[in-house]
């Protein structure tokens, strides 16, 4: 492989591993913003809390999100890919497929997910709006 094509390689291997912890900073402020629904004080261990073991440990954050609403019923409203109808197709795909095997995936086979760097760009942009949103509702 000549210097070009691992360059090459190398930023796709990075891309996919930005898009990969992007999802987990989606799922932890989607988990933080439950918990806080719930009574949560930030000095207690989360395991106290109820609903903690009662189906919310999932990876899939649709799933995260509808439990989140109808158990805790968090109030999502015009938080950023959250409450807000994603309009842009490649985000959308983004956000609805991401999981947590994307990590182990081999850039050069996996094609379930097609995007840009510029496409990843938008969605960190989106999801530093989301946390900053969700930390102004949620912020204990």
């Amino acid at each position: 492989m000549d210097s070009k094509e691992h360059l090459k390689a190398k930023r796709q291997s990075l891309k996919l591993d930005i898009y990969y912890l992007s999802g987990y900073i989606i799922e932890t402020m989607i988990s933080y913003s439950f918990f806080v629904s719930l009574g949560w004080q930030k000095n207690n261990h989360i395991e106290t809390c109820p609903l903690y073991d009662k189906g919310f440990k999932t990876h899939k954050l649709t799933a995260k999100m509808t439990f989140a609403t109808s158990k805790a019923h968090c109030d999502y409203s015009g938080i950023t890919l959250l409450g807000v109808k994603i309009r842009n197709d490649v985000e959308r795909k983004m956000f609805n497929e991401w999981n947590e095997v994307v990590r182990y995936q081999n850039p050069k086979t996996y094609s379930k997910l097609e995007f840009t760097e510029s496409d990843l760009h938008i969605y960190i942009s989106d999801i530093n709006l989301m946390y900053n949103q969700l930390k102004r509702k949620y912020f204990v």
